[in-house]
């Protein structure tokens, strides 16, 4: 198993479509059969840095051929010149939707970028797409951790003995500890946490692995719980943190 993953999401200085930029992921964007949507990024000079591209709460099936690519451009829009990463499939690993689908690269500081999602051969329907830069400590989450679900209902007993039931939406969620950082892991992190704050989306990949039941370990929400971490030694500290999903 691999470390887990957390990703500050980029924003860029201009894109062609304002679904690039929202983080909620009912406010999507439908891709017709064997078509292609371009999403172009223009992220400014000096360019951040940048390694990971995400795809989440998107409609496509195993079996469907949809993937997406991410490259670099000498232009805003522009024609593609370098990929980053080619043909990422979309077929979803795990329980179902919402299906997510993620690509890391090498880190690099290019001022244009362009996400393309091609369909395959049905229609699909994409919640968020995010370009940003990854977060990955030595050593992983502690023994302990766990996720967790939300339901924004309500149900009270009847004196019938029935209930009365106002239905809500169900998220996901997860909190751990990490226990082992080192001096250098705790500041940039304290610095992805303050910038993130609690009002701010995040994305947090238990193990990133492409392997069955990623679906389950991505989650894409707010941060919950920040409690202050504790130092224990020089390059041994814990710090215990939770993220709520997006429904």
């Amino acid at each position: 198993m691999a470390s887990l993953l957390i990703v500050r999401p980029v924003t860029p200085a201009a894109t062609n479509s304002g679904f690039a930029l929202t983080p909620n992921p009912k406010e999507g964007v439908s891709i017709a059969a064997n078509t292609t949507s371009i999403f172009a990024y223009d992220f400014g000079t000096p360019a951040p840095s940048i390694d990971f591209a995400y795809v989440g709460y998107h409609s496509a099936a195993v079996g469907g051929g949809s993937s997406f690519t991410v490259a670099q451009s000498a232009s805003y829009g522009g024609a593609n010149t370098t990929t980053l990463a080619n043909a990422v499939s979309m077929a979803p690993l795990g329980l179902g939707y919402p299906n997510h689908s993620i690509a890391r690269f090498a880190p690099q500081s290019s001022r244009y970028l362009n996400l393309s999602i091609a369909a395959g051969s049905s229609a699909i329907t994409v919640g968020v797409i995010m370009l940003g830069l990854t977060f990955q400590p030595t050593y992983g989450h502690e023994y302990g951790s766990g996720r967790l679900i939300t339901d924004t209902g309500s149900a009270e007993r009847l004196f019938g003995g029935g209930f009365g039931i106002y239905e809500g939406e169900r998220a996901g969620g997860w909190q751990w500890t990490l226990g082992d950082l080192t001096d250098a892991e705790v500041r940039t992190l304290y610095q992805l946490a303050k910038d993130r704050g609690a009002t701010r989306s995040v994305l947090v990949v238990e193990d990133p692995d492409l392997t069955d039941g990623l679906n389950e370990r991505i989650h894409w929400g707010l941060f919950s719980k920040l409690d202050a971490y504790e130092r224990f030694a020089p390059n041994a500290t814990r710090w215990s943190l939770r993220i709520d999903d997006w429904a």
